[in-house]
């Protein structure tokens, strides 16, 4: 992996979204989905394609996301038929693959036998364009994770994956909440690296530059980043640890070459300038970095707090081969390391189907969350 070399033949489309997820056995695996509706996957230590495992579904897959099962529960809805049901065999620990497509579908993948396994909800008309996860294993007296999806509008699903009937949240925050903090269209989402209150919040990034904080049962966490005429049409969106207890937020854009940054805690924002157009923000532990359009990854840098940022993102080393060419649209994956730790690798995939990974150079290892 510390290459940066391709693994394996050329993807049959780019891929739009990248996961990794450890199976019961310890190995570490990644998921990319193309564009084509195929799925794909590897063995994340060597990062090598795992035989037999494209898939391909009748809609593309726009999103993945890991998803942790709690263990059993006994209740009268556990009984066979239905959702709850066929969910009862899951519930037992390990860790599942969510994937949202372009029919407004989100399905469970086993990691194990690479297969999907049952269909979690749907909407109708419209695309799930992000997703991510809370995961609740230290948050007690909550269990498993919260998956959050969003879909390009005001509507945001919170689904539960220790609900005894298997069904959507009817507590998520709703689209006159979100309308009333500037929300359009919101098309991404993230999970805070720490805690803020309870529990680890989550960020939802707007179109138009809106960013807001919340629980996943609908309660907003401080004033929101109201949008930027100048800073629109947001392509990338990353959430690290900040200055004391706080976190920072980076958002990036089509319409500049600046990253937005913003501190909810201190109610800061400022605007940071680069030499390149960054295309997608990536992040490994409390390193940020950035893929461009030409192709190019910015060595990575630990975003502190926008003085801090000023001063370490100056230079714009490739850490992937130029042949990577044209937009790269990988991200950055924490591969766990034997049980103690994980290590922070990426995984880069152009425009043209190529796929290339690489440990991430500096970060080093960090302790499992």
């Amino acid at each position: 992996m510390a290459s940066g070399s391709r693994t394996g033949l050329l993807l049959a489309s780019p891929a739009v979204a990248v996961a990794s997820l450890t199976l019961p056995d310890g190995t570490a695996v990644i998921a990319a989905a193309g564009d084509d509706g195929s799925l794909r996957w590897w063995d994340a230590p060597a990062c090598r394609p795992l035989d037999g495992a494209a898939a391909v579904g009748a809609a593309p897959v726009l999103s993945l996301a890991s998803v942790l099962m709690p263990a059993p529960v006994l209740t009268s809805a556990s009984a066979p038929g239905g959702l709850a049901g066929r969910l009862a065999g899951l519930r037992d620990g390990r860790t599942v693959l969510a994937a949202g497509d372009a029919d407004g579908v989100v399905r469970l993948w086993d990691p194990v036998t690479r297969v999907p396994v049952t269909t979690l909800f749907q909407r109708p008309g419209r695309r799930v364009v992000a997703m991510t996860a809370v995961n609740l294993a230290n948050h007690p007296p909550w269990r498993g994770t919260d998956l959050v999806a969003v879909y390009n509008d005001l509507l945001v699903d919170v689904w539960h994956s220790g609900s005894v009937n298997g069904t959507l949240s009817a507590m998520a925050p709703g689209a006159g909440k979100l309308a009333a903090v500037g929300h359009q269209r919101i098309i991404g989402a993230g999970v805070s690296p720490r805690r803020l209150g309870y529990r680890q919040p989550v960020l939802l990034a707007d179109r138009n530059g809106t960013v807001s904080m919340w629980e996943t049962f609908g309660t907003r966490l401080s004033d929101p980043l109201p949008p930027d005429p100048a800073h629109r049409e947001i392509t990338g969106t990353a959430i690290l640890p900040g200055a004391g207890d706080g976190i920072t937020v980076v958002t990036a854009s089509r319409a500049d070459r600046n990253l937005r940054i913003w501190e909810p805690q201190r109610g800061s924002a400022a605007l940071l300038p680069l030499s390149i157009r960054p295309r997608c923000l990536l992040t490994a532990g409390d390193a940020l970095s950035s893929a461009t359009t030409t192709g190019s990854w910015p060595s990575p840098s630990p975003p502190v707090s926008p003085k801090a940022i000023g001063t370490t993102c100056k230079g714009h080393a490739q850490i992937h081969p130029s042949g990577m060419k044209p937009m790269l649209t990988g991200m950055a994956c924490d591969v766990p390391n034997g049980g103690s730790g994980v290590r922070h690798a990426v995984m880069a995939c152009s425009g043209r189907g190529d796929v290339r990974c690489r440990d991430w150079p500096g970060a080093g290892s960090a302790p499992a969350r």
